[in-house]
């Protein structure tokens, strides 16, 4: 195809090249081919809307469809961000070229957002004197400015979003360009982990939608082997369902039965009206040659079944002898080309059942949003990056069937790339878990696109929105798609935070940090939960704890202890009054409430008959070590001092922090708590501790002793 080239007068216009259907009007060719170039092609209710990016063409347009008295066009205006040729002059060939990568979908909703996003950056991009040649030359720099540049002024949360669509768009065409998120209040903050609550909806409603997703699926399959044993459209069912609909009032039947006679004539050659008047059952006829054959053809549809469109199997039934090949061919077979259109067959599905036909599209194929629900289980479940997911990969084994990754007896053994390093990040995934029933389910429905796609993605769908391959690999950037559609899963399944506000998206990333303090809650060490997600560095760690309801359970047992601390110095609880005072053990760096029961990161059940003695982890997240600060102070300044100094001795910094990391930063964090008079006393006087904390204790000891 010629790629399009945008003109402004009509004899520019390339009148023998192939139109591009994103920019041309086929079906209301009012004015269709003068104004080629100057509105985009979207769908809207199963319609065709044509969206003006010029003022005067849209006016032009409107008048026409008044003076040919059409009367479903819309209002006039005279103002709309579409309009941007018009408001925009000096960036019109910025504008041409954006849109050639900009307009890869149908939908109106998106398309009205990208172009309203559009719209805002053009007008601040005008305030700061840009200039704009193409997409690539937008980059952060350019993005924070606009950013900072509508801060100024008083912007709604509806265009925040038409905003941040746009330059989410830009990421797919510009590999360089990553759009930041910039508004706080459309998405958690990237840090933290998402709450509990919010996780436990999401996955509950990701399993149901999975569910459903199945039954339809299998339903619609069930429905296919039943389409194999039939005719369709054979003679007996055809004079059937046109005489069973001849006497009927509804307009619908009386306009199908049209449809069905001409069927009946280009495949059969036979006219079903087989009479020359009618008048309620009785008939007049042209002879008795055309009586015995009205009666021969009675006593055939006596033979054949119903086949009104009334339930979604019949519809199927349809759809599958109209356009066979569907996704991967969306065009009538050549055989009902003459009497049907696409656009017949699928408004029919939303005539009949009020539904809108992606509905129907997806018990035969995935879009990205039937994957949507899978790779949020997934990442809830198994605690992957997203960019690891989207790199899994299939196989084909014998009889044509696709496995992903390797099948050992107990589990799935996958691998997939992460992107930053390159490496590879192993998964194992129980065989008798629910998502390996989900897995197993999406290979075999996944199975036509593997097979024509060339592609071994585990997680791909086939669509005709967009340039390039209607082959699709599910990419991180997928979820800006499915957040912000109009097919939303956050529209169908209402998830609310603990505030009890609405979510209507999500940050992806936060979904991992959220899996580390859930394998807390399991009992993991800090070791095995480092080695399942597959981090070397201990910083990465550190950063998976950074849950806000990690936080609030360590900040809730400080403060027991504190209280409880600050009532036996005050005198308030005497020994013998509480059982935790009975348990207070002298410690180098904090007394212990109980030396049986250590927290600390790698901390292992003991014996009966053991105690921890392991005083240098009595601060690393230890929740039953209780510090005194004129008692432990000294000793823990010292012991920040030895590792500071430790960190000179090694070569490689990552072995220090492997060793050190999590026990200094949490010296750090005690240290720092204390009172400013409480420092001034420790470091003044810490030196008679400097030599003991070099010392290594044994981490247990039997019966007390040390």
């Amino acid at each position: 195809m010629k790629k399009l080239r945008f003109n402004s007068e009509i004899d520019e216009i390339l009148i023998n090249a192939e139109k591009d259907d994103r920019f041309f009007d086929n079906d209301n060719l009012l004015l269709a081919k003068e104004h080629y170039g100057h509105y985009v092609m979207t769908i809207k209710k199963n319609k065709s809307l044509r969206v003006y990016l010029s003022q005067d063409k849209y006016l032009e347009f409107i008048q026409m469809r008044k003076k040919n008295k059409e009367y479903n066009y819309p209002n006039m205006t005279k103002t709309s961000s579409n309009f941007l040729y018009s408001r925009f002059i000096q960036y019109k060939k910025f504008i041409e070229l954006s849109l050639l990568e900009l307009i890869d979908t149908q939908s109106y909703s998106i398309i009205s957002r990208r172009l309203k996003g559009m719209f805002i950056f053009l007008e601040e991009a005008e305030k700061l004197e840009l200039k704009l040649n193409n997409l690539n030359d937008i980059n952060n720099e350019i993005e924070r400015n606009i950013y900072l540049s509508i801060d100024k002024t008083t912007i709604v949360k509806k265009d925040k979003i038409a905003l941040r669509t746009f330059f989410g768009s830009i990421e797919k065409f510009n590999l360089s360009f990553n759009a930041i998120n910039y508004f706080d209040n459309l998405t958690y903050h990237p840090i933290k982990a998402l709450p509990s609550i919010v996780i436990h909806q999401l996955e509950y409603s990701a399993i149901t939608e999975i569910k459903e997703i199945i039954e339809d699926v299998n339903k619609y399959q069930n429905w296919m082997k039943e389409f194999e044993e039939i005719d369709l459209f054979n003679l007996a069912n055809l004079a059937h369902t046109y005489y069973y609909n001849v006497n009927s009032q509804s307009m619908k039947l009386k306009s199908l039965n049209l449809k069905i006679n001409e069927v009946s004539v280009n495949i059969h050659n036979i006219n079903l009206k087989q009479w020359k008047y009618r008048r309620g059952n009785k008939y007049e006829y042209v002879d008795e040659k055309q009586k015995l054959k009205h009666k021969e053809l009675l006593l055939l549809g006596d033979q054949g079944i119903n086949i009104n469109i009334e339930d979604e199997k019949m519809y199927a039934f349809w759809f599958k002898e109209l356009i066979p090949d569907f996704p991967f061919e969306n065009k009538i077979t050549s055989k009902y080309s003459s009497v049907f259109t696409v656009s017949y067959i699928a408004n029919k599905y939303y005539f009949i059942f009020q539904k809108e036909i992606r509905f129907f599209y997806r018990k035969i194929s995935p879009s990205v949003h039937e994957l949507y629900p899978l790779v949020l289980l997934i990442l809830i479940r198994e605690g992957i990056n997203s960019e690891v997911l989207s790199d899994w990969k299939v196989k084909l084994k014998e009889g044509a069937n696709f496995i992903l990754g390797d099948e050992t007896p107990v589990c799935l053994s996958i691998y997939g790339n992460k992107g930053r390093g390159n490496k590879k990040i192993h998964t194992s995934i129980d065989n008798k878990s629910e998502q390996k029933l989900f897995i197993d389910f999406y290979l075999n429905w996944l199975k036509p696109i593997y097979l024509l796609s060339n592609k071994n993605n585990f997680l791909q769908y086939y669509t005709r929105n967009g340039r390039g391959s209607p082959f699709k690999v599910w990419d991180p950037n997928s979820f800006f798609i499915v957040c912000n559609s109009t097919n939303s899963f956050f529209d169908k399944y209402k998830i609310y935070d603990r505030n009890n506000i609405e979510i209507k998206k999500i940050n992806h990333k936060r979904i991992r940090p959220y899996t580390n303090y859930a394998d807390h809650l399991r009992g993991y060490s800090n070791f095995l939960r480092q080695i399942k997600k597959g981090h070397n560095n201990i910083d990465t760690l550190l950063h998976y704890e950074n849950s806000s309801e990690w936080s609030e359970q360590k900040m809730h047992n400080i403060a027991k202890t504190q209280e409880l601390l600050v009532d036996i110095f005050q005198g308030k609880i005497k020994r013998g009054e509480h059982f935790s005072v009975e348990l207070f053990q002298p410690g180098l760096y904090a007394d212990c409430a109980n030396t049986k029961e250590p927290t600390y990161y790698g901390a292992k059940q003991l014996n009966v008959d053991e105690n921890c003695t392991n005083w240098r982890k009595c601060l690393t997240h230890c929740n039953k070590a209780c510090v005194i600060p004129n008692i432990h102070g000294k000793a823990i300044y010292a012991w920040i001092e030895y590792m500071e100094k430790e960190k000179e001795r090694f070569y490689n910094i990552l072995d220090w922090e492997k060793e050190y990391i999590l026990d200094y930063e949490a010296a750090k964090m005690v240290f720092n708590d204390f009172t400013e008079e409480e420092k001034l006393f420790i470091i003044n006087d810490y030196s008679d501790y400097s030599n003991i904390v070099k010392m290594r204790f044994k981490e247990k000891s039997k019966k007390g002793v040390i």
